[in-house]
């Protein structure tokens, strides 16, 4: 059996900001033919080559106006479209490695997935920033606005203090918080160990999140309120977890070890039914 050797420089797979619309793959236009005679810059467009050479691959490009994103996916010469608005969308992002992967639920003709290069994450995030309710050129929070007030994290987990920045991009700040770590690893396939999972939940003014990290990726679940989110406990025994559901679709399982759950049922009860 034959594999398909891609034979491209690594830059040939990353995102690729637009200059001139030529420069956009031709099944792409049609979609973007309305905009572009409102005025749409071609920079506000972003070409996503096939992560690997192949015929079964699939190739994105993301566009945005107004408050308004356009996604489209080819795959065997046929195009998916989504156009979507943000505030009423969950949306779940996944990092594995430097592959990120973004699923969009809430929209018409269900979930919408693409997945592009971390390393130019930063041309995608006037599309990310809009399919979370927020506006497009805010810039991805890099910092705790209140870092003494999660100094407490800090001490404990160093790597989550930073990692749970992620949440800051549905919110401008954590209104209530839960940390759990599983501190015996899981094992391996040969004998190895990964680092010990963490889960951490987030309320912020917009609604909430959950994430939950290991040595194989970090996942975010973003559910804003206009999504119908529900917190609820879920399972018996050893297989009790703490669960994040949007009413769009979408979901993320903290899975509770002994001696946790009475924490994870105590931020239940402060956030079950919030809402703003």
């Amino acid at each position: 059996m034959g594999f398909w050797e891609d034979r491209r420089p690594t830059l040939a797979s990353w995102p690729k900001r637009i200059y001139d619309w030529q420069e956009l793959p031709a099944p792409f236009r049609p979609a973007l033919e309305e905009w572009i005679a409102g005025g749409m810059p071609p920079g506000n467009a972003t070409y996503i080559p096939k992560l690997r050479q192949g015929s079964w691959a699939e190739e994105y490009a993301a566009a945005w106006w107004g408050d308004e994103v356009l996604l489209q996916a080819l795959e065997r010469r046929q195009v998916r479209q989504a156009r979507l608005r943000g505030g009423g969308l969950s949306v779940e992002y996944q990092v594995q490695l430097l592959k990120c992967t973004v699923t969009v639920h809430g929209g018409e003709g269900g979930p919408f997935a693409f997945s592009y290069n971390k390393v130019k994450e930063d041309q995608l995030a006037p599309v990310l920033s809009l399919l979370l309710g927020q506006p497009p050129l805010r810039p991805f929070p890099t910092a705790h606005p209140d870092p003494g007030g999660m100094r407490w994290l800090l001490e404990d987990s160093y790597g989550m203090y930073h990692i749970c920045l992620l949440c800051y991009r549905l919110g401008d700040r954590l209104e209530d918080c839960l940390w759990l770590r599983h501190p015996r690893a899981r094992l391996l396939p040969g004998g190895g160990k990964a680092e010990c999972p963490e889960y951490f939940l987030a309320r912020t003014g917009r609604g909430l999140a959950a994430l939950s990290h290991d040595s194989h990726a970090t996942r975010v679940l973003y559910a804003p309120w206009g999504s119908g989110p529900t917190l609820k406990l879920a399972g018996e025994g050893r297989r009790r977890a703490l669960v994040l559901q949007a009413a769009t679709g979408g979901a993320l399982s903290v899975p509770l070890l002994p001696g946790q759950e009475d924490r994870a049922g105590e931020f239940l009860k402060r956030n079950s039914g919030y809402e703003r």
